[in-house]
């Protein structure tokens, strides 16, 4: 049972990643073609929209990180407990 979750919370981790690099590709393009439409722009108004598509990614690698620390613990648990039941059958 530990070994799904563990591996549920892997998959969940990773597609949080995912998904925040996917935002910030919709991000950029979307923002990219306002400044076609636009014409010139300042530089200025071009970092902020930059710092901006930076934070889905930023989400989900924080999701990421969490979800392997995670599955980390669920490890060392596992571990711990496995030979308290290799004890019993002794």
């Amino acid at each position: 049972k530990l070994a799904k979750q563990k591996s549920l919370i892997l998959f969940i981790g990773s597609f949080a990643f995912l998904a925040g690099l996917l935002g910030q590709i919709l991000g950029i393009y979307g923002a990219l073609s306002a400044i076609q439409a636009a014409g010139d722009l300042s530089p200025a108004l071009i970092a902020g929209g930059i710092k901006v598509s930076l934070i889905a990614p930023l989400y989900g690698f924080v999701l990421f990180i969490l979800s392997f620390i995670i599955s980390l613990r669920i490890s060392s648990l596992s571990i711990t407990i496995t030979p308290l039941h290799n004890s019993d059958k002794l």
